[in-house]
């Protein structure tokens, strides 16, 4: 009896330590692409090259593990990658579709997060989507992570961006982040009016905050009449 039981515990444990394998494998893999991938998710952007290395070391660790975390990790860099190319460049569609596929794997394994849905959104926009699949996208980003501060500053410039297109519930979910960015980081409102042509969008959503409209038109003049 004792030898079926020792025979059994180390059956056991020589599955569990092969079932380990890949994921020990991947993370070896990964692991050199560990600094750009925290670089960008702290706003860095690093250099295309450095970029590029990330994404290979990555896409060697997807043979070896299957999780949302490393997809998403992915398509964050092939994005950048995309981004980062000349509007013009005929390469600049097709690495927008491939980052856009990898976060759509990532949103397949984990759907409740807010960043990849928020990364899908300006990837398909890369990928030249129409204005109402983005903001589709965006709202679905909203459902999962309404106010999660990094996600609501990147994803405020895109919903400026697309505002003709948008319903009129994420109007009026654009206004309430407009105020909670106000109330938490107030330059890069300043920042995102100066990107937009939609300043006025910002000023009529401040107009219920006391004294918001007149700060903002210190830094973000308003137009002439």
């Amino acid at each position: 009896m004792r030898w079926i039981v020792a025979f059994i515990v180390v059956f056991v444990a020589s599955v569990q330590g092969w079932m380990g394998v890949p994921r020990f494998v991947a993370s070896l893999l990964k692991a050199p692409a560990h600094a750009t991938v925290l670089a960008i998710e702290a706003g860095q952007s690093p250099p295309p090259t450095q970029l590029e290395r990330a994404a290979l070391y990555l896409e060697k660790a997807r043979k070896w593990e299957t999780s949302a975390q490393l997809d998403a990790a992915l398509g964050f860099v092939r994005l950048l990658e995309a981004a980062h190319m000349d509007p013009t460049d005929a390469a600049r569609g097709p690495a927008a579709h491939l980052a856009a596929e990898t976060l759509r794997q990532s949103l397949r394994l984990s759907p409740a997060r807010p960043h990849p849905w928020v990364r899908l959104a300006y990837a398909r926009d890369l990928e030249g989507a129409t204005g109402a699949e983005v903001a589709r996208l965006l709202e679905q980003s909203t459902a999962v992570g309404g106010y999660v501060g990094e996600v609501a500053l990147v994803r405020l410039r895109k919903l400026l961006q697309h505002w003709d297109t948008l319903p009129p519930d994420m109007r009026l979910y654009t206004f309430r982040q407009i105020r909670y960015i106000w109330a938490n980081d107030q330059g890069f409102i300043f920042q995102a009016a100066q990107q937009t042509s939609k300043a006025s969008i910002i000023r009529f959503a401040l107009r219920t905050v006391p004294g918001a409209v007149d700060r903002f038109n210190r830094v973000v003049r308003p137009p002439s009449r």
